[in-house]
């Protein structure tokens, strides 16, 4: 059974994430949070290589990433047998066409992700842009790409998706946007079975910046994404939000150091069981343990 990651702990997290910022400028016999780590180098994090939006299953024996090979985007996979793991190779790649954030939905039977490819039906020479497509897992392996459909999907991008164990699902586009770059955070209800028009989150997460690459916590209580902020630590920064007693999501929060930093932090993903996080910055993949960060306060 998942195990969600609790208010009360996330908070003690997130003081504790915030508060590195100063205990970095003490001496080096400080206790400090454990730093973040490279996840599976030499697996999933190369040297030579932009990986970014990794999806764990809830057993933790499969891994799905993006990698930007620079022409264009794609997504691998590995698989753990024992404690090895398969070396990584490509599950959606294509000359042509951009496949990017993989997901897994909770029941671990659908694999989204998004693309460029055309949508059913697009008239000849429409220009391409990102929609939420899905891959269901059936006996003989991963189907073809389905899409999504016409209620999430419009003319712009939409991408990098979460969902709630309701059904939920979150992400972002640019339907909205004013200016090139402007994203907000968007959810449709009942996504899986029967979506319903897309809403704009408040402005405790969009403040008319760049706002991206929401996870949303498997009960819906907390929300982590990525902002391009001009109060932000580097180039993007991962910040999360709580659900407050009405409904909407409370005033956002920076996650601070040591998972924020001068560089871009970015597609932020929460393991079932709550023990970890994960995100990319500095196009690699790391991880934090976050029992240990509870243990650390």
């Amino acid at each position: 059974m998942a195990i969600p990651f609790p208010r009360a702990l996330l908070s003690t997290v997130v003081a504790i994430l915030v508060a590195a910022t100063g205990s970095c400028a003490e001496s080096a016999e400080a206790d400090s949070p454990p730093r973040p780590e490279l996840y599976l180098p030499g697996v999933v994090s190369l040297p030579d290589r932009h990986e970014f939006g990794v999806a764990v299953s809830a057993d933790e024996t499969e891994v799905y990433f993006g990698v930007d090979t620079g022409e264009k985007v794609e997504i691998w996979w590995t698989r753990r047998r024992g404690d090895r793991w398969s070396e990584s190779e490509p599950l959606l790649q294509d000359p042509n066409i951009g496949f990017n954030d993989p997901t897994l939905d909770l029941p671990e039977k659908r694999l989204y992700f998004i693309s460029t490819a055309a949508a059913p039906g697009a008239a000849p020479g429409t220009p391409p842009n990102a929609d939420i497509w899905y891959l269901e897992r059936r006996a003989e392996g991963w189907s073809e790409p389905i899409h999504t459909g016409p209620v999430i999907n419009t003319d712009k991008d939409e991408y990098y998706i979460s969902f709630t164990d309701g059904g939920d699902l979150y992400f972002s586009s640019n339907v909205r946007a004013t200016r090139k770059g402007n994203y907000d955070l968007y959810f449709s209800p009942n996504a899986r079975t029967a979506p319903e028009p897309p809403v704009r989150l408040g402005p405790g997460v969009n403040s008319g910046a760049y706002e991206a690459d929401p996870f949303i916590a498997p009960d819906g209580t907390y929300l982590i994404f990525a902002a391009g902020r001009r109060s932000g630590l580097g180039r993007g920064d991962l910040h999360i939000s709580f659900r407050g007693a009405g409904g909407a999501f409370e005033k956002s929060i920076n996650l601070g150091a040591p998972v924020n930093t001068e560089h871009h932090e970015l597609c932020p993903f929460v393991s079932r069981d709550g023990r970890y996080f994960y995100f990319t910055s500095n196009q690699d993949i790391y991880r934090i343990s976050t029992e240990e960060l509870w243990r650390h306060r």
